[in-house]
């Protein structure tokens, strides 16, 4: 059965025979997807992503795979919006450190942009419980983790 699969986004990458080689991998089998590479003049290189094509799960997740292995190139955080049938997700492409830094700091900046939507003293209640060992656990989640 087949699926919509869609991608966005970009990622400037350090140039290599090997970079190229995952590069070549990736753009193979695209179907309607535009890709464009921006060559620099600082031996890197910049994918571009955009668009999309019916294929299999198994295709979508492959190109997942394919775009995330540009990571051990990447110069800098890419970030690339997916969409599978009616399900939408983040791939974030970089160094394990770099993603997980720019992970943190996009959930800031959604954090900011949520908390000026809310009254002060909703926010004041939200930010009081934030501060207890208490939520964390309530989240499932560890504070060594942030």
């Amino acid at each position: 059965m087949g699926v919509w699969y869609g991608v966005q986004g970009s990622v400037k990458c350090r140039d290599s025979r090997r970079s190229r080689k995952v590069l070549t991998e990736l753009t193979d089998g695209l179907g309607e997807i535009e890709v464009e590479v921006e060559d620099h003049d600082d031996k890197t290189f910049t994918v571009n992503l955009n668009g999309g094509m019916h294929c299999s799960y198994s295709t979508a997740a492959d190109v997942d795979d394919k775009i995330t292995a540009l990571g051990p190139f990447a110069i800098e955080v890419g970030y690339f919006e997916t969409i599978c049938e009616d399900e939408k997700g983040d791939l974030w492409v970089g160094k394990k450190a770099d993603v997980e830094k720019a992970i943190r700091e996009a959930l800031v900046r959604e954090a900011r942009d949520a908390l000026k939507k809310l009254t002060a003293k909703e926010a004041e209640v939200l930010l009081a419980e934030a501060q207890t060992p208490h939520f964390y656990i309530e989240m499932g989640l560890e504070q060594n983790e942030f």
